[in-house]
């Protein structure tokens, strides 16, 4: 019995689309405490900077088409750079997310006994 391959881009879609879902299931602007607020939009910012990087990635992997150099001609690549770049700067927003949001309630709970 042969096994079905995965579809890799479909699940980097359904997975992106999870994270959008999540991402906008709290509407900023209905939060009272101007506190909890101000950390939201921050949150809200880092994750759909996440977000548009990691879309930008999965737009670039269907690669790009390069036209109107006369020594050339008509080509097409993926852009490999571009997609390391963006990849770096997805981390790095993930990374100050979880620094900022995440170690903080983990340093709560441990301050906390929970």
């Amino acid at each position: 019995m042969a096994r079905a391959e995965p579809n890799h881009k479909m699940e980097y879609v359904k997975l992106l689309d999870l994270l959008d879902r999540a991402i906008n299931a709290t509407k900023v602007s209905s939060i009272s405490e101007v506190t909890e607020r101000e950390r939201l939009t921050y949150a809200h910012s880092l994750a759909n900077r996440f977000s548009q990087y990691a879309n930008t990635v999965l737009y670039l992997l269907s690669g790009t088409k390069v036209c109107g150099l006369p020594s050339f001609g008509e080509f097409s690549f993926i852009d490999t750079a571009s997609i390391d770049v963006l990849t770096r700067a997805a981390m790095e927003a993930f990374l100050v997310f979880h620094y900022v949001f995440m170690n903080q309630i983990q340093r709560k709970r441990r301050i906390s006994g929970i």
